[in-house]
Order: C-alpha cells, then structure tokens, then sequence
C-alpha cells in the first residue's frame, strides 16, 4: 500500500458539487425503455376512447406495473476542471447509494462523482474501461492525465471514472482536517520524531471523534462497499461489461472485485499490483531495498552514470549514516508560502528515496540527487523536500487508514515486520510498527479472513510490474498470478511504479495494455519491452546545481498572487523604457527635450538596462526550452556563459550610479534628464536587488 499511509498527509475537506440540484437523467437504456412503455400506455388509451356500447365494454385491464425506483444518477458539474478542448468529451455526474447494506440506518447515502470520459474513436467498443487509483486519493485529479495521455484506453473505449467512498470529492469525505499540514509546524519547522507521533495520536482521535459525531460508518467504507459502488454504477450506465485497470492500492480493489463481483468483468490489468495475499508491512521492506539495489546496478551498467558516480552505492551509504547522526535541513514553503524548516534524517531521507523511485522522473535524477547531497549540498533535496510537503494534504485520511486498519495490518505480525528490517540496512529504513500504533488510535474492526486470501479467477487479467518500483515486488505479481486461471505477467525493468501510467516515458506497456483489452485471451506480443532503454539519468554534466531556477518558479510563477508576478513584469517594462530612453539620448539628439544631458549617463544606462534585460530574456527562454525536471535541480550546464550576464549589468550600473552623483554634485545636465536617468538608475537598482533575493546573482 504504497508503504502505508503517510501519517503527515493531509486530507481535503468535503467538496460538495455544483450540479448536486441538477436534474436527475436516466441513462439512455432506461430512457428508452421509459419511451417504448409510454407508447404502450399511450395505445392503450385511444383504445380505450373507441366508441364501444358500456354494455360491450371489455373488463378494465390492471393498470401497468411501472418502476417508479429513481435512478441512482443524476448530471452533474465536475468536480474538477474538464482540460481545455475535452469539455465535448466529459460528463460527470454523481451517483447515490446507501451508506451501509440492510437497515441499519437506510436515510443515510454517500454521493460519489462520476465521469465518462468518451473514446476518440467514432465507434468506440461497448465494453468501456474503469480507472480505480491508491485508496483515499482522488481519480478526478487525474482527469487531465486520462484526457491527453491515456490513448492506450481512450482511442477504442470510453473510460468511466468514479470516485471512491469516502474520497476527497465524495459525500461524506472522510476528511481529517486535524491533519492539516500547518498543525504539524511549530516554530517556523516541521514536527519531526516524538513530536510529530504525539501531534498525530491527538489529531487523529480528534478526527475520528467528529467522523462518528457526523453519524459516519466506518466500516461501510471498506473495499468490498466500494466494489459494489462500482457495479451499481456499471448497472445505471446501462454497460453489459467493461474492463477494470487499477494501479497501486487500486489494483487491491480490483482484485475484490475480482473476487466478490466477478459479473461483467471482461478483462483486468493490475498496474504494480498489491495482491491481498501479500502481508504488505512484513514485505515491504525488502521490496524497498530490491529496489535501491536496482538503481544502482542500471546506473553502474549506464556508461554515462557510472562515469559521474562509480562509487553510488559508498555516497548514499555516506548519506544515510549521517544524516543519522547530522540531519540536513533544507527551507520549502509552508502552506500559506512561509519559510518552513524541514530536518531530513536518516528515515526521513529513506521516504524521499521511495517517493522518487517511485516515478520514473525520480529515477533520473536520484544518482545527481545522492552524489550531491554526499558532497555536502543539502540544496539538492529542496525540490524532493517540497513535493513532499505539498503532497500533504492529497488523501483523505479518514477512507485511508479505515481500509488499512481493518484490511491490512490486523494481518501483518509486528515481529514480522521487525525481523524484515534486520534484512539488510536499506530494508531497516522503512520497516516500520508505527502503523499499529496508529491502528490502535484509529479504531477500524479487522476485515475477514478472505479479505487476505488469494484471489482465484478465470478472467483474462495482465499483471505489469517496473523494476525500480519500491512498493510492489515483482515476486507478487507471480505468485498472484498462480491462482488466477488466466493471467500473463510482464516485468519492465526499465519502468517504476505505473508502467502504464508513465505513457510519455515510454509507450511500449501502454501498447501491452492496449493489445491486451483487444484481444484479452492472447493479449499480444511484449517484445517491445527487449528494446527499450534505461532512464536518461541526468548527471552534473547535465545540471549545474542550484535551486534558484525551482525557487523562482514556484514563489513567483506558480504563486498565484498577482503582485508577485506583477513585480518582475513591471521591473522588466521599466528597464526596457530605460535602455529606450538611453538609446534615444545617445542615437537621436534631436528628439532631447534638452541636449544638455549629464556626461557618459545614457551609455551606461544603454549597457545597464541592455545586460539586465539579456540575462532576463535568456532566463525566460531557459524555462520555456529546458527540460522542467532538470529545472528542478538548477541550470543546463551548456547555458553557463549567460551567467556574466547580471555581473556585467552590476558592473555597468555600479558606473551609472556614480556617474549620476557626480551629475548631481555639480548640477551637470538638464534638471528633467537627471531625474529620469535617476529614476532609471533606480529600477536598475531595484532589479538587481530582486535577482539577488531570488538567488539569481550566485548561480
């Protein structure tokens, strides 16, 4: 499960839709079958007005037996933006179910937004394709992803979204806003050890206590009731069949429903599959340290790597050990864009290294990432450190460690896992018995044994694995694949978690998948994965290292605010008015004001503004043409030369600055010149001092 839940992550509070009063539709099955009933009833009563005697009547017929049951779904306004140019190709809508099966309180219903994302192709195959992610995240954030880069699916079916009860767009959302990111930051810095874990105990009895005064179940939020959430929406839309792809903990939910649910399964593909067999606490680590083991083999036998790092393995040992004794500290911005301090010891290191190995843009840069962090450059971890404390937030805690505490670890044996972290020094970093703590807080009543059992099944189902994935051992694959009748498993060394998710990586398993749902029962040649390459690890020949270039992107560009963003522009429209003015001056005499201008002043405002505005324009044009993770990191090494830029515009304004006291001190030059030039040395100024806080003066 994704190493369990991430006991700092926040959850989003409960998003209720726009269209919740939107009028309710049936699907068109029902309605047409609504229409052929009413033309019955409708033939039934012009017959009825034929003049025939009273006498020669026929017997009143019983009235029609008509289903008044409403439809479970109703249209709907997304809940997240549709990308520009699909709105044609996306309706949503919600679907309404009861909380809890039987009795026991049927007025009470969870709401659960719905999409139907329709094929690129004009006739699309009748059996679409159901998206199921990580429990507690939301599908709908992945909605611009399926939209632009899930051809593999979208070019022959529509893809039907829905999400998950309890999920951050669901009503109710399981939402534990005790956990909110800026409840675990005191004093400028992230909670970290005893701290954190005494926050976290508190937090999370606080959030159970409102879930239960909110008259929330939460035992109706287990994977088996969010399997049958998914066939009554199967049954509403009117689908015979479809196909099911989960990747993660979603393929857990898959495999229920491969399990309890079997009815109108045509074919499954489980992404990086976590059967239920697999005690995921007790083997996890070693799956961690399998996998850590593999990026070091793939960057030793990496001509380009192994020429920057032959010693990878020594610097991340060097790494961890001390951090163990010396944590590093690295400042990100908080949720609010406050400075916050966050302290990376050993473990906390560990977590980045299974988050990065977990996308396939992690991979390429940890080999950087490790040596530069050995060196002693803790700045390297800063982009890692942020995507971390951003992620906070993205689940929602409360369906999270419900289907955890209930389905997981009552089977995980805390010795077990104990004795995993004496495997080997890497497996020690993550192996971890604070689940259990936390499962004691949050008081979930364990699932039944066939939750854990191995899932037998005769549907076609592809199970696909990455090489560096550090959550899901390819060994499960194969052995969950021994009970399911019709299973083929495919390995792809050079993939991490989401072979198929990662399509702009590579599209060779996203064509497995794609042969695979056309013909389920062969399912395709998978020789294209003989043929692709390794990550394109990026090395310090490629980065000169600096987190300016991440900085300013995300304090300026991504901020938001609009006098953040308005500050750079208006200092870049003043200096190009400056050099205008300057040129003016220096090429147009005739079009002064005055010709009596302070001496030198307008060429060294010409050379002043025209550096300035230079290293502006190149910085601009290296965050539009470098690749953006390489961003992350610092500068292409090849664009070092535009680095004298600034240097040489301080040196030409440092001129203009004197030359402007010395025009002052002896009343050189017309009055109006020299508070323009003045003003122009100023925003000269102004712009230099901006670089600097921004770290752009010491690339």
């Amino acid at each position: 499960m994704s190493g369990g839940p991430r006991t700092g992550d926040l959850v989003r509070g409960p998003v209720r839709l726009a269209g919740m009063t939107a009028e309710r539709r049936l699907p068109s099955l029902v309605r047409r079958t609504g229409v052929a009933l009413a033309a019955v009833v409708l033939a039934g009563l012009v017959g009825a007005g034929v003049g025939v005697s009273p006498a020669a009547a026929a017997p009143e017929p019983a009235p029609l037996a008509v289903d008044e049951t409403p439809s479970p779904i109703a249209l709907a306004d997304c809940p997240v933006p549709v990308p520009r140019g699909a709105g044609g190709r996306v309706q949503c809508g919600v679907l309404t179910v009861p909380e809890t099966s039987g009795d026991s309180d049927p007025e009470r219903t969870v709401e659960l937004p719905y999409a139907v994302v329709s094929s690129a192709s004009r006739s699309p195959e009748p059996d679409p394709v159901v998206i199921v992610v990580d429990t507690g995240t939301s599908v709908f954030d992945e909605l611009a992803h399926i939209v632009s880069d899930a051809d593999w699916a979208t070019d022959t079916r529509d893809v039907i979204l829905l999400e998950r009860r309890g999920g951050p767009y669901a009503a109710p959302a399981l939402d534990c806003p005790q956990i909110d990111a800026d409840r675990f930051i005191a004093d400028g810095a992230l909670l970290t050890g005893d701290r954190a874990d005494a926050q976290r105990r508190r937090a999370l009895n606080a959030c159970q206590t409102t879930l239960a005064a909110q008259g929330v179940d939460l035992s109706a939020y287990s994977s088996r009731r969010a399997v049958s959430d998914l066939m009554a929406l199967r049954a509403a839309l009117g689908y015979e069949a479809w196909n099911l792809y989960g990747i993660g903990e979603g393929t857990r939910l898959a495999m229920t429903a491969l399990r309890d649910e079997p009815d109108g399964l045509r074919a499954v593909i489980l992404d990086s599959p976590l059967p239920p067999e697999v005690n995921v606490f007790e083997e996890q680590p070693a799956a961690f340290s399998a996998a850590i083991g593999h990026l070091l083999d793939v960057c030793a036998a990496d001509l380009h790597c192994a020429e920057r790092y032959p010693l990878l393995d020594l610097s991340l040992r060097s790494v961890l050990n001390r951090a163990s004794v010396d944590p590093l500290e690295v400042t990100v911005a908080g949720p609010a864009g406050e400075p916050v301090i966050v302290v990376l010891d050993e473990t906390a290191l560990a977590r980045g290294l299974s988050s990065a190995l977990s996308s396939a843009d992690g991979v390429r840069i940890l080999p950087f990432v490790i040596d530069q962090l050995a060196d002693g450059n803790a700045d390297a971890a800063t982009a890692l450190a942020q995507r971390a404390l951003d992620g906070v937030g993205d689940t929602a805690e409360g369906v999270t460690w419900s289907v955890t505490c209930a389905e997981e670890a009552p089977f995980n044996d805390p010795e077990a896992v104990a004795a995993a972290a004496e495997a080997d020094a890497y497996a020690a970093l993550v192996a971890t018995t604070t689940v259990f703590d936390v499962c004691a807080v949050w008081e979930a009543s364990a699932a039944g044994e066939s939750a854990t059992a191995a899932v037998t099944s005769g549907i076609p189902t592809l199970l696909m694995t990455g090489g560096f994935d550090p959550t899901a051992s390819p060994a499960w694959a194969e052995a969950a694949a021994e009970s399911l009748g019709s299973a083929r498993v495919v390995h792809v060394p050079s993939m991490a978690r989401g072979v198929v998710w990662e399509t702009e990586v590579d599209g060779c398993p996203a064509s497995i998948a794609r042969a695979f749902l056309a013909q389920p029962d062969t399912g395709g040649s998978a020789a294209c994965v003989e043929r692709m390459e390794r990550p394109a690890f990026l090395t310090t020949a490629d980065i000169d290292p600096t987190p300016a270039m991440f900085t300013l992107s995300r304090d300026v560009i991504d901020s938001g605010d609009p006098l953040t963003t308005a500050l750079p522009i208006g200092l870049g429209a003043a200096l190009a008015a400056g050099l205008l003015y300057g040129l003016i001056l220096t090429v147009k005499p005739s079009l002064r004001t005055s010709p009596d201008v302070p001496a030198g002043a307008p060429l060294a405002l010409i050379a002043s503004t025209a550096f300035l505005l230079a290293y502006a324009a190149a910085l601009v044009i290296v965050l539009v043409a470098a690749e953006p993770l390489l961003l992350t990191l610092g500068l292409p090494a090849s664009v070092w030369p535009i680095l004298l830029l600034p240097w040489a515009g301080i040196a030409a304004t440092a001129l203009l600055v004197a030359l402007m006291i010395v025009a002052w001190v002896k009343d050189d030059g017309e009055l109006s010149h020299r508070i323009a030039l003045s003003a122009f040395t100023l925003t000269a100024l102004g712009a230099i001092a901006w670089l600097f806080a921004h770290g752009l003066l010491l690339l």
